[in-house]
């Protein structure tokens, strides 16, 4: 199963239903240098394209 029908839920309160989903942005580094802050950068790219392209959506950046 991928990651995004696992994100996405029907929650039922007091009988009325609601439907709950997330965009999500990851990011790959592929060097031991790159540093923490440039790692979150890339993900909060990935994280800005997902919601750009719709509703629950994931991207991933490296």
């Amino acid at each position: 199963m991928t990651l995004l029908p696992r994100l996405i839920s029907l929650l039922v309160n007091e009988g009325n239903e609601m439907k709950v989903g997330c965009s999500a942005g990851g990011a790959v580094s592929y060097s031991p240098f790159q540093g923490a802050a440039k790692v979150m950068e890339i993900a909060d790219r990935a994280l800005h394209r997902a919601k750009q392209s719709g509703k629950n959506r994931v991207h991933f950046d490296a």
